[in-house]
């Protein structure tokens, strides 16, 4: 059978499908593998109550999710699965050649137990995504666009990224400027500290007060 991926919310756009939408997609490919890819769901919710809807009222689906964003534990190297039934021969996957071990899985379980720190640390970087949003909005030549992951996404005039760039370099500043064939004109901003936000908002003004 074929094998489909869909991310949500989605890299780089941080767009999330809803939950009708996960529906209509998976009542067209009941003779296909569905993964659906979660690594970022956390900055969304923490209501999970539609995982076990989806997986059993679906047996061709898989829902992965991963330490590596959410918890920032990229490199303890753990991810799960949550399987239908019709997957069963998957449970039997696992894969430790990227060194996963006892201490790694001690270090995941001490993330789960620190639901608090984590929402904490998730409410800041949602309140400066609004920030940036608000932001940017004022600013001549950008476009934001709302994210429900740990970055956003934001459109800016393409002649002027490679000046932009500099300017943020100069100032120990780096950011994403996609280059890719459909995306070729935004800019990646990956949600800091709150004081990092402030900084890099505050040098992207000022590059438009000095362009304009």
């Amino acid at each position: 059978p074929k094998v489909i991926f869909i991310s949500s919310p989605n890299n780089p756009t941080g767009n999330t499908l809803e939950i009708d939408e996960i529906k209509q997609i998976l009542d067209h490919t009941k003779n296909s593998v569905v993964v659906l890819d979660e690594a970022y769901a956390m900055f969304k919710t923490s209501d999970y109550s539609y995982v076990t809807e989806l997986v059993n009222e679906y047996p061709n689906l898989m829902i992965i999710r991963t330490f590596s964003k959410y918890y920032a534990l990229a490199g303890v190297r753990i991810g799960f699965a949550l399987i239908g039934k019709g997957l069963d021969q998957f449970e039997k996957f696992s894969s430790r050649y990227l060194g996963f071990n006892r201490l790694n899985e001690i270090i995941a379980l001490a993330a789960l137990d620190s639901a608090e720190y984590y929402a904490g640390i998730t409410a800041q970087m949602n309140k400066d995504k609004e920030m940036f949003w608000r932001e940017f909005k004022k600013l001549p030549g950008f476009k934001p666009f709302k994210s429900d992951a740990n970055f956003m996404l934001v459109e800016m005039n393409k002649k002027q990224m490679p000046q932009l760039k500099s300017f943020l370099n100069e100032r120990g500043l780096v950011i994403k400027f996609m280059a890719e064939e459909y995306l070729n004109s935004q800019l990646r901003i990956t949600i800091g500290k709150h004081e990092e936000n402030i900084k890099l908002m505050k040098a992207i003004k000022e590059f438009v007060s000095g362009s304009v």
